[in-house]
């Protein structure tokens, strides 16, 4: 066996493989060849050195200038707003604690329900993706490789500024937040369902919590606030527009939340 038939049987070394006579005799070469063994190390460096950067998170003013400036391309080189000076910033709004227990339950749930929706929406190979062209690709990957690096996955506020500008940096969604009497904003953060990046809005209702999802999807089906069979107290009501599918989940009355769907100006 040479070293690449080693290091294609071998790599990546994580992943768990059955002892068959092919790795075993992968693992022989690669105890008694230098080149492989220096091969595998610089590959754990490597992915060590991607975890470490991968938790690291760029500053708040970092992150703004980034997407300014992809903003102002995006409007073909129209010249960025100045950045606010620190003296003008407003002072922060008194930070809310949530109750991290119902978020990770309703998310859960309604994981489940996004992943049968979408499914059964769009079978495999029922969507017909145009192939945009090598620049614009390239644009693509640049913006979304910058988006990884400067993201920020979680921000726990009362202030519905703060919440409003984090949609728009993190996920580019210009949208207004749900309003209401008793309807309070405590957090927002990045939420992943059935490989979708979206947005998950956290509001405080009458003691309870209550998560407002929104996960971009261009050519969904528009579809009237509707609640959805779930098992136990969460309340799932789901909708849609064209490009945005919503749901909001919370251990509310499903009338409440219905009402709430409907007032929402999305």
């Amino acid at each position: 066996m040479d070293c690449a038939q080693a290091r294609e049987g071998l790599w990546p070394p994580e992943r768990p493989r059955l002892a068959g006579e092919d790795v075993v005799e992968a693992r022989r070469h690669v105890e008694t060849c230098d080149a492989c063994q220096d091969y595998f190390a610089q590959d754990r460096a490597l992915l060590d050195a991607y975890d470490r950067l991968h938790r690291q998170q760029a500053p708040t003013p970092v992150r703004e200038r980034v997407f300014r400036e992809l903003a102002r391309e995006r409007m073909h080189g129209a010249p960025a707003p100045p950045p606010r000076p620190e003296h003008a910033m407003a002072p922060p709004r008194q930070r809310t604690g949530i109750d991290g227990r119902w978020a990770v339950a309703a998310l859960s749930v309604f994981a489940l329900a996004a992943w049968i929706y979408l499914r059964s929406a769009n079978p495999v190979g029922g969507d017909a993706v145009a192939t945009p062209q090598p620049a614009d690709a390239a644009v693509l990957f640049a913006e979304d490789y910058l988006r990884r690096a400067v993201s920020q996955d979680r921000l726990v506020t009362d202030d519905p500024v703060e919440v409003t500008r984090f949609l728009m940096r993190e996920l580019g969604l210009g949208v207004a937040l749900l309003a209401g009497r008793d309807l309070n904003v405590a957090g927002v953060e990045i939420c992943l369902l059935a490989g979708r990046r979206g947005a998950m809005v956290m509001y405080q209702v009458d003691g309870h919590v209550l998560s407002h999802y929104l996960v971009p999807r261009d050519g969904a089906r528009a579809r009237p606030p509707a609640t959805a069979p779930t098992e136990g107290s969460v309340t799932i009501v789901t909708w849609a527009t064209p490009s945005l599918e919503q749901a909001l989940v919370a251990q509310l009355p499903p009338q409440l939340l219905l009402s709430i769907a409907q007032r929402a100006k999305l």
